[in-house]
């Protein structure tokens, strides 16, 4: 073995190690900015501003021009985030520039909304459209009417709920809708639905009642997914927090597609997490962190790398998402993921299992450049055809 393959082993030893904690993540650009936008006072939070604004295209928006689906919110979150911090040295000029942007956009919700329409979005945009007409009388911005619909349907639902269970998927996007702290709680972490965004804007709300205990198990959680980033700056906050099921999860399965999964110089590490994961696994599968909700993607990459460690976990913790011949990420998702469908396959060609109708779905999801890429969770292109190539690369069962 070359000193470079020692290197890398000895890297790949010392992060699997580390997964004792919550998980890393970089930063959000719409996280951040609904933060900001939550706290309210501009003082004292100049880095974070500073940073927001470092991190706009030269086009005016947020986020990049190669993936437009996933422009819109973080670039209605910027700024809506910037029009109250004119004071700051860049701030006034990119208000202007990121109007600009959104004046000069062509409106992808306008009449359909599309198959890859990011997770969210028939909530997210909407609320922060209305708040930017609202703010700075946005007569020429896009509009996102075909969101609308599914937004109020959303609402309607909601509405007939006093609160959400812990761990509730739409906790994640309690920011776009929820108006009262009593529709939610904190969980063990501080964090509702591990959401930053979510979590601020449930903290701002929840200390105009004078829930000091609770806030303060906001600001400790938000303080935590600060550092998560490892940015340097307190405020810049990660999309979600913690992951610590997720990371070491796919972490093992991305070993697996490099062909390390079994290296002898991983092993004591690999056993760990898959001793952790074994345990945690429950007939309802499992979710990005402890405290939220199950979901198929997750379950079914833990099965993967459960069975991959020899073990013969429980294939109906995959079957509880089972919607026909396909698999639904979360009970009320809007449409399939295609990434999720993907693992689900490969979990059930691992476990020998019938699997010809998710089968057929995942080959028939291909572009005709004959790659993966529409997919609502994610903007990689690389990341579902990799997958997919593994999924369907292994044997079909008799």
């Amino acid at each position: 073995m070359n000193a470079l393959s020692e290197q890398i082993l000895s890297e790949l030893r010392h992060l699997l190690s580390e997964m004792s904690d919550d998980g890393l993540v970089g930063p959000s650009v719409y996280d951040t900015a609904r933060a900001l936008q939550f706290q309210g006072n501009v003082t004292g939070r100049q880095d974070v501003y500073a940073w927001l604004i470092a991190q706009q295209q030269a086009d005016g928006g947020w986020g990049s021009a190669d993936f437009p689906l996933f422009r819109h919110a973080p670039t209605w979150a910027a700024l809506l985030a910037l029009q109250r911090a004119d004071p700051l040295p860049g701030a006034a000029d990119a208000v202007q520039a990121a109007t600009r942007f959104l004046e000069r956009q062509s409106d992808p919700y306008a009449h359909a909304v599309p198959e890859d329409a990011p997770i969210g979005a028939e909530l997210i945009l909407p609320q922060l459209c209305g708040e930017a007409a609202f703010l700075l009388g946005g007569a020429a911005f896009p509009r996102h009417t075909a969101l609308l619909p599914l937004r109020q349907a959303c609402l309607i639902k909601l509405g007939a709920v006093a609160r959400l269970p812990s761990g509730h998927p739409l906790l994640h996007s309690w920011e776009a809708w929820g108006t009262s702290p009593t529709t939610a709680c904190p969980d063990d972490d501080g964090s509702i639905g591990i959401s930053p965004a979510a979590t601020a804007a449930w903290r701002a709300h929840a200390a105009t009642q004078g829930s000091t205990p609770q806030v303060g198990r906001a600001d400790a959680y938000l303080q935590a997914a600060s550092g998560a980033t490892r940015s340097g700056i307190e405020g810049v906050v990660p999309n979600v927090w913690p992951i610590n099921v997720f990371e070491p999860c796919w972490s093992l399965y991305t070993l697996h597609l490099a062909g390390l999964f079994a290296h002898p110089a991983l092993s004591e590490a690999v056993r760990g997490i898959v001793a952790q994961l074994d345990a945690r696994l429950s007939v309802r599968g499992l979710g990005p962190a402890l405290h939220f909700a199950a979901d198929a993607d997750d379950t079914a990459v833990a099965l993967c790398v459960l069975r991959l460690a020899g073990r013969d976990p429980p294939v109906d913790a995959l079957r509880h998402f089972e919607r026909g011949e396909l698999f639904a990420t979360f009970p009320s998702e809007r449409n399939a993921s295609v990434s999720t469908n993907i693992h689900a396959l490969h979990a059930l060609r691992l476990l020998g299992k019938p699997a010809a109708g998710i089968s057929a779905h995942v080959e028939a999801n291909r572009n005709p450049h004959g790659l993966w890429d529409n997919e609502k969770w994610h903007v990689s292109w690389l990341y579902p055809t990799a997958h997919a190539v593994a999924a369907l690369a292994q044997g079909k069962p008799e």
